[in-house]
C-alpha cells in the first residue's frame, strides 16, 4: 500500500482592520461549517485563515 504524505497549508479567507472584525467573521464561518480557522496578524491588521491538507 502507497504511503500518502500529507502536508498543511493556510488559505486566506478575509482580512480586517480590527481583531474584533476578524473574530466576528471566525465565529460566523465556524457556525457555517468551517472545521477550524486561524487569526493572525499581518501588515494591514488581522487574516482569517483556514487549514487546508495538500496530499502528495
Amino acid at each position: 500500500m502507497p504511503t500518502i504524505i500529507s502536508n498543511v497549508m493556510l488559505r486566506r479567507l478575509a482580512a480586517f482592520p480590527t481583531h474584533q472584525e476578524a473574530i466576528t467573521y471566525a465565529r460566523q464561518k465556524l457556525a457555517e461549517g468551517v472545521s477550524s480557522v486561524n487569526i493572525v496578524p499581518c501588515r494591514s491588521g488581522f487574516e482569517v485563515n483556514r487549514p487546508v491538507r495538500i496530499l502528495f
